[in-house]
């Protein structure tokens, strides 16, 4: 028979399993629990029991061993004076003696004793804590599968950016290697050029100054005496002439 959870049940089963594992610890320290006391609702280590009972309004508490019976070790809330001995299957929860015979929330319900529910769901939680150590090892090989596949994600990355980071920086000089060649280049252009245009202005002086010696000699010429009779004949030969030596010093 499954039960449907429940938290006060879930505490009894952990409290069993502490009290039959002797690993139940007082309330007030580290050491171990011998004592539960039903109205405090606490264990205690043989020191605090005593000095926490020593006074009148707590020495009546009823206490008892831990290793005792679980039904035993807890009080009902109802019948204070009463221990849990009793499962309500209806209710699904612990009652006691007179919560079974007298109260009318468990009128007709069918009971049975805790210790035998215990016993008759050990295998089905012991089924269970084995399931979940088994998910849980499950989870625990994916967790740290999971973290090495981050981890070899990571490597990668820096591989990746590594070897981006060298091709980047031949790739640099590369170019460094390529811009002292074109900066030759363009210097080699930039001479050559320069030195084109002073060769051709030099040219340009020189035809200039030939013409402007021309045009004197034919200014000197032009006042000698008959002149005038031979000026239209002496007009196109001094334009031959003068184009002649301008072309001749473009030329050479």
């Amino acid at each position: 028979m499954r039960f449907q959870t429940d938290f006060f049940f879930k505490e009894f089963i952990t409290s069993f399993a502490e009290f039959n594992s002797g690993s139940a610890q007082c309330a007030e320290c580290d050491n171990t629990a011998t004592a539960y006391c039903g109205s405090c609702k606490v264990k205690l280590c043989p020191e605090h029991d005593k000095s926490i009972h020593s006074f009148k309004s707590s020495i009546s508490h009823q206490r008892v061993p831990v290793a005792s019976d679980l039904a035993v070790a807890r009080m009902c809330d109802m019948h204070p004076e009463e221990p849990l001995k009793i499962f309500c299957v209806t209710c699904q929860i612990p009652i006691c003696r007179d919560c079974k015979d007298f109260a009318p929330s468990h009128a007709g319900h069918p009971t049975n004793l805790i210790s035998n529910v215990l016993g008759n769901n050990r295998t089905l939680l012991d089924r269970e804590v084995s399931k979940l150590r088994q998910l849980g090892q499950g989870y625990l090989t994916e967790l740290a599968h999971s973290l090495d596949a981050e981890a070899l994600l990571d490597t990668h990355a820096a591989l990746a950016k590594q070897a981006l980071d060298q091709e980047v920086l031949a790739m640099i000089e590369k170019l460094k290697v390529r811009k002292v060649a074109l900066d030759s280049q363009i210097d080699q252009f930039h001479a050559a050029g320069k030195a084109a245009i002073r060769k051709h202005r030099q040219d340009v002086l020189v035809a200039y100054s030939n013409v402007a010696v021309t045009q004197e000699e034919c200014a000197r010429v032009s006042t000698l005496p008959g002149v005038d009779l031979l000026g239209p004949l002496l007009s196109p030969l001094l334009f031959c002439l003068l184009f002649s030596v301008s072309l001749l010093s473009l030329l050479f």
